[in-house]
């Protein structure tokens, strides 16, 4: 068994689709209403691709070659032979070949190597979400069978696991190890996002401007090794948030900018343009904050957090007279 597909982070801090994961984001302060709003929970949306479903026999393709039944008392002896021939060489000769097929290679298929059954348990686990008990089924694969062929793909999604489990300090710790034992593994752009994530998650929790300092330079080393990477809205935004809340809040506008105008970023653009817009109205911008605040409410004026920037549009206007 495979877990289903190797996991693809999508529309980060997207306040819709499939909530898999979330947790709370750095509030911002409104700068003139007497309430302080927080940041609606971002989500952190974990999709695999399709699984690929089983390769089923055609009926059709069966049926295509049989002929159909007559009435018997029209069907001739000549007929029955053909029809016989004919499904002889349609039906039987292949099953026939694929029986013999079948007994050569099973010496081979019944032979599990080293690893596999527990890549299997751990996998279950992982697809049951049962991410607590797949932890330690991912460690005692790579445990028992280090040098396996899908030793890596088990550090990627032992790294995942923990990132489930909000356990930050342990994802990053495996994803660290993954990216620098295996540098060209097919998900290294993933994996480097994840550890830029888990290592922003340990920032907000400590508050600690060095934290966000190491979070921020992962993100801009994965924007340089993948400057046209399939993550790179979200290592865009992230680095962004990074920035602002180092205080940084000028360097951070050209990044949320890059966003909105990515058309792969997808629902994060939405979230751009809000947090372009509070970062305009702190630096003293209120023109340049409006124009984010409209283009937010033209483009998704369903938003749950469009009430909120039709206020921020209001005191934008209030603080230019």
């Amino acid at each position: 068994m495979e877990p289903r597909g190797d996991p693809v982070i999508i529309d980060l801090f997207s306040v819709s689709g499939t909530d898999v994961f979330s947790y709370s984001f750095l509030p911002r302060r409104r700068l003139h209403l007497a309430t302080r709003r927080e940041r609606p929970r971002d989500r952190i949306v974990l999709l695999g691709p399709k699984r690929l479903g089983g390769h089923e026999s055609s009926l059709a393709a069966a049926r295509n070659g049989t002929v159909s039944r007559r009435k018997e008392s029209a069907m001739s002896s000549a007929m029955n032979q053909r029809f016989t021939a004919r499904y002889v060489l349609v039906h039987v000769v292949p099953v026939a070949l694929l029986g013999a097929v079948l007994l050569a290679l099973w010496p081979a298929a019944a032979t599990a190597a080293p690893g596999d059954k527990e890549y299997a348990a751990a996998a279950a686990l992982y697809n049951q979400k049962a991410y607590d008990l797949a932890i330690e089924a991912w460690k005692a694969f790579l445990k028992a069978a280090p040098e396996h062929s899908r030793a890596v793909h088990g550090q990627y999604f032992l790294g995942i696991s923990h990132f489930h489990q909000q356990q930050f300090a342990e994802a990053q710790a495996a994803f660290e190890t993954l990216l620098k034992q295996h540098p060209k593994f097919e998900q290294a752009e993933a994996a480097g996002l994840y550890l830029g994530l888990s290592e922003f998650s340990l920032a907000r929790a400590s508050g600690n401007a060095r934290d966000y300092e190491r979070a921020a330079a992962t993100f801009k080393k994965l924007i340089e090794q993948y400057p046209k990477g399939s993550y790179l809205p979200q290592a865009r935004y992230y680095l962004a948030e990074a920035l602002y809340a180092q205080g940084k809040k000028e360097e951070a506008v050209p990044l949320y900018q890059a966003v909105i105008a990515d058309s792969k970023a997808g629902a994060l653009k939405a979230d751009a343009l809000y947090a372009l817009g509070v970062t305009e109205e702190e630096l003293s911008h209120p023109e340049l904050a409006a124009t984010a605040y409209h283009q937010f409410l033209t483009e998704f004026p369903k938003h749950n957090l469009a009430v909120e920037v039709g206020f921020r549009l209001g005191e934008s206007f209030l603080a230019r007279e």
